[in-house]
């Protein structure tokens, strides 16, 4: 999974892009009514710019969602590990223990789902 910092990145590099999409097709749009534009170039770009935009917009979308769900997921973690620390189960952790302790607790997750699967498949199985 990419890290967050780097789909922030993306993110702010593909909104910018929209922002000069918009831009060119304006452009593009003053030298058309102009004459310097013929209407079949103008109608070619206006094309090309609409569809890299939607593409761009989705990418931006799917992102937002990605980064939200990273963000949430740290946040979980803290608040799992205050309450840890709060009430005495951890006396102090440290950065690397907690990154240790970060990555142990999604391991934990995904193992944990994978059995609930795998009971769940072998529970429907026995029904039949």
């Amino acid at each position: 999974m990419e890290s967050l910092r780097l789909q922030q990145k993306r993110l702010a590099q593909d909104e910018k892009r929209i922002g000069e999409l918009d831009r060119l097709f304006i452009r593009i749009y003053e030298d058309n009514v102009a004459g310097q534009l013929d209407d079949e170039r103008f109608a070619m770009m206006s094309r090309n710019y609409a569809e890299e935009q939607k593409t761009l917009k989705a990418e931006v979308k799917g992102l937002q969602q990605q980064i939200h769900e990273q963000e949430q997921q740290a946040e979980n973690i803290e608040q799992f590990v205050q309450r840890l620390k709060r009430n005495g189960i951890l006396a102090e952790l440290t950065p690397m223990p907690s990154e240790s302790f970060a990555s142990l607790f999604y391991l934990f997750r995904f193992h944990f789902r994978q059995l609930a699967s795998a009971s769940a498949a072998w529970y429907t199985n026995t029904d039949s």
